[in-house]
C-alpha cells in the first residue's frame, strides 16, 4: 500500500460499509440502502495495472465512496457486470453523484476499458466539485467533475501521488520532481525539486498538516542487502527530506522569467559563477524545472502522458571536457570550483517555499536548491571524464519541448559553440 493508498483509505471511506449504502440509499430516495455487494471474480486472470481480478457474472459493485457531511452530497464509483454471453461480459463503471439537493448525476468514468477494472485511490468534494484520483490499465489519471452539469476535466499523474489539502502532488515519471496540482481545476503550480537517487532505488512521497502548513515528506528507498531476508526483499529509508508546500498566493505557474533569471543570477553570484557560467546553469536547470504546461483534456481519447522533456544535466559536463581541451587548464579549473562550491556546505537545507516568498522568489530558489543537489554528482562526472547516464532525449540534438530561444543568452552561447564530438550519441 503506497501513500495514496492510505490517504484513500482513511479519506474516502469516512463510515461503516452500511452507512455508506445507507446515504447512498437516502441520496437516491430509496427508503433504504443501497443494493451493491462486491462482484464475483474470476480467477486466473490479474489485471497489472489495477491488481484486481476481472468479474466473472452479473452484479453491482461499489468501488469507492465520499459524503460531504456539510452539503449532503454522496459519491460513490460503481462497476456494473452483465451476464456473460458467448465468451463476452459486459462491464461498466461509473461516477455518482446524489443528494444534498442534487438530482442523480451518473456519467461513465473516463478508461481505456472498464473491463480491466478501476482501482479509485481518492475522492474528494471541493464544493460543487467532485475530484477522483484513480489507475486504470494505462495511467494513474485525476479526474475533476463539476456539479451538476457533468463536465469533466481529466490529467495523467505519475503513479506516487499524495492529497495534501488542496494540491495534488505526484512524482514525474522520471523520478526528478514533485508536479503539483491545484484543486478543484488541476491547475499546476510550480513543482518541487528532488534530489538524484542511487541506482536500484525507488522514491515514495507522503504528504501531512500541521500549524505551520502543509509539507510533502519525500524519502529514497533501497533494499537493505545487509538483512538475511530469505529471499524477500527488505527495503529501507536511505534519506529524507520534508518540503513545505506553497500556500495559496505562492501557487501557479505564471512568473515574470527576467525577474527570476536575475535573482538566479544573484544567487549564483554568492558561489563565485560569472554571468556566462550562471546563465549555463540557468538552461540546464531553471528551464526545464520551470516548464510546466498543463495536461488537461475533455476526454480520455485527448489524454496526453504528464511529460515536460528531460533537463540537459550533461551540458555542464561536456562543457567542463570542451574548455579542457581547448581553453586550457585555467577556465575548466574554474567552472569545476564553481560546481564544487554550489555542492559543499549543507546542500541539503532547502525546506520549500518559505512564508511571505514572492512566486518569483520561489522558483529561484527552488532552482538553486535543485542546482545544488546535483551539482556534486555533476562534478564527479567532469573528474571521471563521462557523461551522466542520464541523456534521455538529447543523442539527436536538441531534446527539449521549448525552442533554445526560450533559454538565457549565455546558454545559448555556449550551446552553439559546443563542439558536436562532445555530445551525447556523437563521441568518437
Amino acid at each position: 500500500m503506497d501513500d495514496l493508498d492510505r490517504v484513500g483509505a482513511a479519506g474516502r471511506n469516512s463510515g461503516s460499509r452500511t452507512e455508506l449504502l445507507s446515504s447512498i440509499g437516502a441520496a437516491l430516495g430509496l427508503g433504504g440502502r443501497y443494493e451493491a455487494s462486491p462482484l464475483p471474480r474470476a480467477s486466473g486472470y490479474l489485471s497489472p495495472a489495477t491488481m484486481q481480478e476481472a468479474p466473472s457474472d452479473r452484479g453491482v459493485e461499489i468501488l469507492a465512496e465520499t459524503i460531504d457531511r456539510q452539503d449532503g452530497h454522496v459519491g460513490w464509483v460503481e462497476q456494473v457486470a452483465g451476464s456473460p454471453a458467448h465468451g463476452h461480459i459486459p462491464v461498466n463503471i461509473t461516477i455518482n453523484v446524489a443528494g444534498g439537493g442534487l438530482p442523480h448525476l451518473r456519467v461513465d468514468l473516463p478508461t481505456y476499458n472498464p473491463f480491466f477494472g478501476c482501482n479509485v485511490k481518492e475522492m474528494r468534494f471541493f464544493d460543487e466539485t467532485l475530484v477522483i484520483v484513480y489507475r486504470e490499465k494505462h495511467h494513474t489519471i485525476a479526474c475533476s467533475l463539476d456539479l451538476p452539469s457533468g463536465e469533466q476535466r481529466l490529467s495523467t499523474v505519475g503513479a506516487q501521488c499524495v492529497l495534501a489539502g488542496a494540491l495534488l502532488c505526484h512524482l514525474s515519471w522520471r523520478g526528478d520532481r514533485v508536479d503539483l496540482l491545484a484543486l478543484p481545476d488541476l491547475m499546476p503550480c510550480l513543482p518541487l525539486p528532488v534530489p538524484p537517487i542511487d541506482a536500484g532505488s525507488s522514491a515514495s512521497i507522503g504528504a501531512d498538516a500541521g500549524p505551520d502548513g502543509s509539507w510533502l515528506r519525500w524519502a529514497e528507498v533501497g533494499a537493505a542487502a545487509e538483512h538475511d531476508t530469505g529471499g524477500a526483499t527488505l527495503l529501507r529509508e536511505r534519506q529524507v527530506h520534508r518540503w513545505f508546500l506553497p500556500d495559496e498566493a505562492q501557487r501557479g505557474v505564471h512568473l515574470d522569467r527576467v525577474a527570476v533569471w536575475t535573482r538566479l543570477r544573484e544567487l549564483l553570484t554568492a558561489f563565485g559563477l560569472n554571468h556566462q557560467e550562471a546563465d549555463i546553469l540557468i538552461g540546464v536547470a531553471a528551464v526545464p524545472l520551470l516548464y510546466v504546461p498543463r495536461f488537461v483534456a475533455g476526454t480520455y481519447a485527448r489524454l496526453l502522458d504528464h511529460d515536460t522533456g528531460s533537463p540537459p544535466w550533461w551540458f555542464p559536463v561536456a562543457w567542463y571536457q570542451h574548455l579542457l581541451s581547448s581553453e586550457g587548464d585555467g577556465e575548466a579549473a574554474r567552472w569545476l570550483a564553481g560546481l564544487d562550491r554550489l555542492s559543499s556546505g549543507d546542500a541539503e537545507d532547502f525546506a520549500g517555499w518559505r512564508a511571505g516568498w514572492s512566486r518569483e522568489e520561489g522558483a529561484a530558489q527552488l532552482v538553486l536548491a535543485h542546482l545544488r543537489t546535483h551539482a556534486s554528482r555533476l562534478a564527479s562526472a567532469c573528474r571521471a571524464g563521462r557523461l551522466p547516464a542520464d541523456q534521455h532525449d538529447w543523442h539527436n540534438g536538441w531534446g527539449h519541448p521549448l525552442p533554445i530561444g526560450a533559454f538565457p543568452r549565455g546558454f545559448r552561447r555556449a550551446w552553439n559553440h559546443l563542439p558536436a564530438r562532445f555530445r551525447p550519441g556523437r563521441r568518437p
